[in-house]
């Protein structure tokens, strides 16, 4: 197993941990103790020595009160921490500092300690990832905040703007690979190595640009404080220093289509392990009114030769909606747009791809208030290989003996090799003792008997999965204890038998004789 799979091994029994004791960790109780929160900071890989600070937001959007650190992230860029109540709703995690790894510098490179990423999320998460993406979205939201949007509308809001513009579900949970380590690639989810690309394009970009990884988050999050993404800030300028010390303008495509490119560039670079065919962003900036905007611009992927259907949403504004196309967008060839926003079709891939992404297709609701609110977003239709899967093995163990067993017997679809992670499950405790090995190997010592779960992915080449809960059945070890031989003579009265101790009841309880210490009928 490689060090890269161990240690994914090793995090995710971690986070693992966290769910399990989610009641302990996780939620505040009525004295207001101290919960256990983990971040993770993450540019083109993790960044380890930042520190890590977490503080509670005012409504106006101010910083608030220190609630946890300063804690220094590890060389995996992990910082776990103790969190106290906050006040709000919504916290603000900092990562100042630090070094990451950029292997085409041939080593670390160093962040300045007073620059900033920054990460505006829900009180009750359980962890953060910290990114210029999560720091594009929290300059947002705290702007929204300073301008009267309530707090939760404000994060959620600019959060969503953010993931939607980038192709990321979730910018603040998605805990991004390092794209050009092929061990931390293996049993990575597609969409783990989808922020990984994006990140490493963000680097790419910064490198054509010439200025420092920082300095182009920096613009960039100001860009989008005030929610438009034109290479201003309110119409004001936003300028960026070069490494030579030249200032450079922000143009209106650093963050669209100059991402993109660079992007692709990192793709076609030879670096690029992922084994990703595509990722591609929307180049049209994504307009959010946090009054009324679509939640639903990352789609789920169509398995090829499946049909399928997913339904559009939206929050905000009054129902009902309705949905078409923006006018000269074209859906992709088989798949179709209700007016009640549900996409419908079949996903077809060519014989030698594996992935396949649509050309942009723009798409606009309008709610039925008067006069009508609209939205609009630029979507796109992937279509991925069938999964890989696997039959499910009912494992059996003993307290107190190693054991070590596959959870599968079979495993097959997809693209080879496969990996194999695992998480809590919904039908059972997880099992502490046991760890699961990437190749699909249980391994442990379990010290308490019982039924135990969790639940079981495969992951094959490109980052497709299927999951499945594995059951784990642990009993008692056999008594080691002989049974005296059954002797129903000797002048014992009935049922009882005649042993070198006495008479025994039913083969097992001494009554008397020389037994120490003495057993009771």
């Amino acid at each position: 197993m490689g060090f890269w799979s161990w240690v994914s091994s090793i995090l995710t029994v971690i986070l693992v941990l966290m769910v399990v004791f989610g009641a302990y960790f996780f939620v505040f109780n009525s004295a207001g103790e101290a919960r256990e929160f983990i971040v993770i900071s993450h540019l083109k890989s993790p960044v380890q020595g930042a520190e890590i600070t977490v503080y509670d937001i005012n409504a106006n959007g101010t910083k608030g009160e220190l609630i946890a650190g300063p804690v220094l992230s590890d060389e995996y860029g992990y910082a776990v921490m103790n969190l106290t109540k906050p006040a709000s709703l919504r916290i603000l995690v900092e990562s100042k500092g630090g070094k990451y790894s950029d292997p085409l510098k041939n080593g670390f490179v160093n962040l300045p300690s007073d620059r900033v990423l920054l990460a505006e999320i829900p009180v009750n998460n359980t962890y953060a990832v910290v990114t210029p993406f999560t720091t594009m979205a929290a300059r947002y939201a705290l702007r929204l905040m300073e301008n009267g949007v309530e707090q939760d509308l404000a994060g959620f809001s600019a959060n969503n703007a953010v993931g939607s513009q980038y192709s990321i579900e979730s910018i603040i949970t998605t805990n991004p690979v390092a794209a050009y380590d092929s061990e931390n690639v293996k049993g990575a989810s597609t969409e783990r190595r989808e922020y990984g690309i994006l990140l490493a394009g963000f680097a790419q970009e910064a490198e054509g640009l010439d200025v420092s990884l920082m300095g182009l988050s920096d613009a960039l999050s100001q860009d989008w404080s005030d929610g438009v993404l034109d290479g201003t800030d309110n119409s004001k300028p936003i300028s960026m220093q070069a490494n030579d010390g030249n200032t450079i303008r922000l143009s209106a495509s650093i963050g669209t289509s100059d991402l993109q490119k660079g992007i692709n560039k990192f793709m076609q670079s030879g670096h690029d392990v992922t084994n990703l065919p595509v990722f591609s962003i929307a180049t049209t900036p994504f307009r959010n009114n946090p009054s009324f905007f679509i939640t639903s611009v990352v789609l789920p992927a169509w398995v090829n030769g499946q049909f399928g259907s997913t339904t559009l949403e939206v929050a905000g504004g009054t129902p009902p909606y309705f949905w078409k196309l923006k006018k000269g967008s074209a859906m992709p060839f088989g798949f179709t747009l209700s007016t009640d926003g549900i996409i419908v079709g079949t996903g077809k891939l060519s014989s030698t791809s594996v992935e396949s992404i649509s050309p942009p297709f723009s798409v606009i609701v309008t709610d039925s208030s008067d006069p009508p609110n609209k939205a609009e977003a630029e979507l796109r239709i992937k279509v991925v290989s069938q999964p890989p899967d696997f039959t499910p093995i009912m494992l059996s163990c003993q307290v107190g003996t190693s054991c070590e067993e596959s959870i599968t017997s079979t495993a097959s679809g997809g693209v080879p090799p496969y990996y194999f992670v695992s998480y809590s499950s919904d039908v059972g405790e997880y099992p502490l003792d046991f760890i699961l090995w990437s190749a699909g190997t249980l391994a442990g010592t379990p010290r308490t008997s019982g039924t135990y779960a969790l639940n079981v992915c495969i992951v094959d080449l490109v980052g497709n999965q299927k999951c499945h809960d594995v059951s784990i059945s642990v009993a008692e070890k056999p008594s080691t204890e002989t049974k005296p031989p059954v002797d129903n003579g000797g002048g014992c009265m009935t049922g009882h038998y005649k042993t070198a101790c006495g008479c025994c009841l039913n083969d097992w309880v001494c009554c008397g004789g020389n037994c120490n210490p003495p057993a009771f009928c």
